[in-house]
């Protein structure tokens, strides 16, 4: 867990933002940036100043000087984020607040536009592979360059591009908590009475404390998506491998648990690609695009094998691309065996989407028989 201080000036502080109500996006920030820049020796110590001064935003980001920075004097420039006006990651100045400010990510999955970079998500673009790598020390297998490229774009994916569309206001509101909304939950509420600060050390006022609160929740989320994308990373190769030997059945089996499976699937599924496809990759894409269920061991309960339905695409989890029979949902035991007409059957759920049988060959079974209804042992 980093060790985030706030200081009381300016001139102490190794990362500067703005004062409550903090927001996902510069508290994601901030953990990245210790990540980064901080005292790794002292557990990515970083020392932060939380202020709208507009003088001294003008003297961190060097506006009054801005061309008389020197190269020696840039490398001690403190990383300022969220205000100041400035977009230069070479100085560290990570604003997206200015009317000219425009810069979107390239479209991938279904999307038609890019998601545009609030700062969470260009400190990422700038740092994601190293904060990724001190993620994943102690995992040399996924450690490479171009592994590690794709855990960080994973990671931008799944979690980063949510936070800039929130911040930018580009997230279709629902009604449902996101990681965005959560990490604003943690400001105290006007009705609410104050905590003793001393349970967050480092903190001497409440919107210090629900600050670094929400660092701390953002770095176990922040990780947490990371060890994930290292996870997918780790089982590419087996799932590619699955997908290259059984696409033609419409459904693939592994061998062992995986929580990957669908992730890669749907990755190759997507209409676009924010990263270069050579032929083998366009092979692998077509012949996942095919994919309609995916057969595997249970992770908890022994001898209990799983089938699952893949949904049609990365922004659409709730459907399949081919659900179970319709007159298999929400059966158990005796029921479903009568009505898939395979023994072993366990369970089909009430959604449609997920089946489980007692033996390998009973799961394959029942993803043949959902891929052909006609099938006939």
């Amino acid at each position: 867990m980093a060790r985030i201080s706030i200081v009381g000036n300016w001139l102490d502080a190794d990362v500067i933002t703005h004062p409550a109500p903090h927001h996902a996006d510069e508290v994601f920030a901030t953990v990245m940036l210790a990540r980064v820049f901080g005292n790794v020796e002292d557990g990515f110590s970083i020392n932060v100043y939380r202020t709208r001064d507009p003088e001294i935003i003008a003297k961190a980001t060097g506006k009054a000087i801005y061309s008389k920075i020197t190269a020696d004097e840039r490398a001690e420039q403190r990383a300022v984020c969220d205000i100041g006006g400035v977009y230069d990651p070479r100085n560290r100045l990570f604003d997206h607040h200015m009317a000219d400010f425009r810069l979107d990510r390239y479209p991938h999955g279904d999307k038609k536009e890019g998601v545009k970079y609030a700062t969470s998500g260009l400190i990422w673009k700038e740092y994601g592979v190293d904060i990724a790598y001190t993620f994943g020390v102690g995992m040399p297998e996924v450690l490479d360059q171009k592994k590690l490229e794709s855990i960080a774009r994973t990671v931008d994916h799944n979690l980063i591009e949510g936070i800039d569309a929130f911040d930018n206001g580009e997230l279709e509101d629902n009604g449902q908590m996101s990681v965005s909304t959560l990490i604003q939950l943690i400001n105290a509420r006007d009705d609410e009475e104050t905590v003793p600060y001393d349970r967050v050390p480092g903190a001497t006022t409440q919107d210090d404390h629900d600050f670094l609160l929400a660092c701390n929740t953002a770095e176990l989320i922040l990780e947490r998506a990371v060890k994930q994308a290292i996870s997918i990373e780790s089982a590419r190769e087996d799932i590619l491998e699955a997908i290259r030997d059984t696409y033609e059945k419409q459904y693939i089996v592994l061998g062992m648990p995986c929580d990957a499976w669908r992730d890669i699937i749907l990755e190759l599924s997507a209409e676009r690609h924010d990263y270069p496809l050579d032929d083998e990759a366009l092979e692998d894409i077509e012949k996942a695009r095919k994919i309609k269920f995916c057969v595997y061991p249970s992770k908890n309960c022994t001898g209990v094998w799983c089938v699952q339905a893949v949904p049609p695409g990365q922004y659409r989890l709730t459907e399949q691309r081919k659900p179970f029979p319709k007159h298999w949902w929400g059966l158990s035991n005796e029921a479903f065996i009568r009505a898939s007409g395979v023994r072993g059957a366990l369970c089909c759920h009430p959604g449609g989407f997920f089946a489980t049988a007692r033996t390998r060959t009973s799961a394959i079974i029942l993803a043949e028989k959902a891929v052909d209804p006609f099938f006939v042992l």
